[in-house]
């Protein structure tokens, strides 16, 4: 593993940061509500990185792109510097990494237990995503338990996870061409 120890972050305009126009990443209407909330409510905790040999960003954008709305004067930013094939690796890599993370209902049942329904919408939590029971119990597992090796079992609510994440994604597609969808949920 490297370990860049010359890493520091710095501040420019946001408006000198260049896009990168092999960044994959879309950011809906949703996203960007959830974004101008958390960056009113906790600022900025998270640098956008800019790759210095390119003059272009890797991660960010819809960081950069509300700064840019909201008048902001200078954003941190992390400056790397790569070739552009290790430019377009990070860029396929970076977000996917955090998206292809599991959620552990257990832990998000005890951290949503206190935040009431407006709050949670701030957090990006919509109705669709919180339409599955929380309190649903939850097994107690013994790290030392030994599993079977080829049975695969699903909890029901991940399988409302996934349908969320589909329907959010045919909803974003339905926006962008100013459709009308109407969702049953059964």
């Amino acid at each position: 593993m490297k370990l860049d120890k010359s890493l520091k972050i710095q501040y420019r305009d946001p408006a000198k940061l260049t896009p990168n126009p092999y960044n994959a990443r879309r950011h809906p209407e949703r996203q960007r509500e959830v974004l101008r909330v958390a960056l009113g409510d906790e600022g900025w905790i998270d640098p956008v990185i800019f790759n210095k040999r390119t003059g272009r960003l890797v991660d960010g954008h819809a960081r950069v792109e509300e700064a840019i709305c909201q008048g902001v004067a200078e954003v941190p930013v992390l400056e790397i510097d790569v070739d552009e094939p290790t430019e377009r690796k990070i860029l396929l890599r970076h977000d996917r990494i955090g998206a292809l993370a599991e959620i552990d209902l257990s832990a998000l049942t005890i951290v949503l237990a206190d935040v009431d329904g407006s709050e949670r919408i701030k957090l990006g939590w919509n109705d669709l995503d919180l339409s599955f029971p929380l309190t649903d119990p939850v097994p107690d597992v013994n790290a030392n338990q030994k599993w079977p090796s080829l049975k695969l079992e699903i909890p029901p609510r991940a399988w409302v996870l996934a349908k969320v994440e589909i329907l959010e994604k045919l909803q974003s597609i339905i926006d962008e061409y100013g459709m009308k969808m109407d969702i049953k949920n059964e």
